[in-house]
């Protein structure tokens, strides 16, 4: 595996802000927002590291930014790959990563659902989880929550 990061440092450089290998088949990265889809492209087709399936991805509100993580897993050399960046609350976009890995098309959809994080190139970005005209993203630390009455639209009041 240390080649493997050799090679994914010097193709990448700066745009790993930070890694640590947590076992001898786990890599964690810090990775610059704008170079998410082009590392996440290099682990998925290099033959060095050839991570073909997503395992997990998940976005939480911080207060002031939001962290984005994804697992990554590779059937052929059994390693996983940890990303990690943060992207702002004010301008909650990255790049979507839906057509490099189809599985995690709907994990990008609900992050959208919960947090309001625009996935640029999404093929079919639109609420998953809640109905079309909810307003606001539930899961962010801001979200102010209304009791509607109406249990399809809208949190409960709670006696």
């Amino acid at each position: 595996m240390n080649e493997a990061i050799q090679h994914l440092l010097q193709q990448f450089g700066d745009a790993i802000i930070e890694w640590t290998q947590v076992s001898p088949n786990e890599v964690r990265l810090t990775v610059s927002a704008s170079q998410w889809r082009e590392v996440a492209q290099f682990l998925h087709d290099n033959p060095l590291w050839r991570m073909d399936y997503p395992a997990d991805l998940a976005v939480w509100d911080t207060g002031t930014e939001f962290g984005v993580y994804l697992r990554l897993w590779s059937s052929v050399y059994n390693h996983n790959v940890v990303m990690l960046t943060t992207i702002s609350r004010e301008e909650a976009r990255i790049a979507s990563l839906a057509t490099l890995y189809p599985g995690v098309d709907w994990h990008e959809r609900e992050m959208y659902d919960m947090y309001g994080v625009i996935f640029e190139g999404h093929p079919n970005l639109k609420r998953i989880l809640l109905p079309d005209d909810w307003e606001g993203f539930p899961f962010r630390k801001d979200y102010v929550a209304e009791p509607s009455g109406d249990p399809l639209h809208g949190p409960q009041p709670v006696n």
